[in-house]
């Protein structure tokens, strides 16, 4: 699967009032040369449906679509949220990644210098930068965490990308780190 990022903020009534407008602008994107089912052509390399995990001990696992694979929630902690995404590309890279995540998160841009001295973990057997973030989390899709942390990890696999991420609040998604490492 390759997936097209189309992304509409600013104000709330601003947004609101051109909603209708967004989703027939969704709705008019297509792939050149995509098969009829709307599919699109598969790039080169990892086959992300073939990806497999074992859940944690009491987490569970949520609603899964669009551009995720699969949602999951620690135990006893539903409001956290950890999400498995593939895409079929470098998704604008690793620094830009990296910062979107931090941006969401209140915090300031690491330099390329920075991000190259983020800690990496291993993660398909290659090493995957592993991000970790405090602040108010205000999400793509609206949701908003006052004291919230937040964990990534980028892995590049051939010419794509899987995306791992965990937010919520601060103290439980400490409490899930090690779980999450694991995962």
């Amino acid at each position: 699967t390759q997936s097209v990022f189309l992304k509409f903020v600013g104000p709330k009534d601003l947004v609101a009032a051109h909603e209708t407008a967004f989703a027939s602008l969704a709705e008019s994107i297509t792939f050149e040369g995509a098969p009829a089912t709307g599919e699109a052509p598969r790039a080169k390399g990892f086959d992300p449906g073939k990806l497999r995990w074992t859940l944690p001990p009491g987490w569970t696992e949520g609603k899964a679509g669009g551009m995720r694979l699969a949602t999951l929630h620690p135990g006893g902690a539903p409001e956290v949220e950890c999400v498995i995404t593939p895409m079929s590309s470098d998704a604008g890279g690793v620094e830009a990644n990296v910062n979107m995540w931090r941006e969401q998160m209140g915090q300031p841009a690491l330099t390329p210098e920075d991000v190259a001295k983020l800690e990496r973990v291993e993660v398909l057997g290659r090493p995957a930068v592993l991000v970790e973030v405090a602040g108010k989390y205000d999400g793509v899709d609206g949701r908003e965490v006052k004291d919230a942390a937040f964990l990534g990890l980028i892995c590049r696999v051939a010419d794509d990308s899987l995306f791992l991420k965990m937010v919520g609040p601060r103290d439980a998604v400490i409490g899930a780190r090690e779980a999450f490492l694991a995962l």
